[in-house]
């Protein structure tokens, strides 16, 4: 497992060639270039000998204006680059269902951060009558079966520290969001070959 800091990074171009990476990792702050990196990370994996179609998973739920915005913003990004994007809020290895050929895929998953808050408020979040372990296992075992099922996955996820959760003042919900994606996180950085990490 490769881990480093910021954009300059980049894996040998071999390495990519002969297909030994499958699955990366690009983690951090929100708004810090990771989905600018991560499809450009894709695009180059579709030069692989033997790579199918490009998908881009998008996780996020429109839910008020400042969500359409981040929405249409990706669209703007991806446009033209050949991406066919599957909008999958929940339950993620259900993709493998829409996907042409999923041994020769390549996959970029889009958010995380998303994915969980979408699968804790699925359970429910009234009266804390979810369990964040389970959420946990669950969330990493689909994408286990995603990157076990595809020529490459890239995933891209947010990281909140924290110490600054505590500091906050959150509201307990909250709090157990941030857990829940740094928990996730943890699972996702072991099954990764490769882990970009932005500051």
């Amino acid at each position: 497992m490769y881990i480093r800091k910021g954009r300059s990074f980049r894996m040998p171009k071999w390495m990519h060639m002969r297909g030994m990476i499958m699955t990366e990792l690009i983690i951090g702050k929100p708004d810090s270039g990771k989905s600018a990196f991560a499809e450009e990370k894709a695009l180059e994996k579709k030069i692989m000998p033997g790579a199918g179609d490009l998908y881009y998973i998008a996780t996020m739920q429109v839910i008020d204006e400042d969500s359409e915005k981040r929405v249409i913003k990706h669209r703007e990004m991806r446009e033209g680059k050949g991406f066919i994007t599957i909008e999958k809020e929940t339950d993620i290895a259900g993709v493998l269902d829409e996907i042409d050929d999923p041994e020769n895929a390549i996959l970029l998953l889009e958010c995380i951060s998303n994915l969980a808050g979408n699968e804790m408020h699925r359970i429910g979040v009234n009266g804390k009558d979810y369990d964040i372990d389970k959420i946990v296992s669950k969330v990493s075992d689909d994408i286990k079966r995603l990157s076990e099922s595809v020529k490459s996955l890239i995933i891209v996820t947010n990281e909140f520290p924290l110490e600054e959760a505590s500091e906050s003042g959150y509201d307990e919900e909250t709090k157990d969001y941030i857990k829940l994606v740094n928990d996730i996180n943890e699972k996702l950085k072991s099954m990764a070959e490769v882990v970009y990490e932005f500051a």
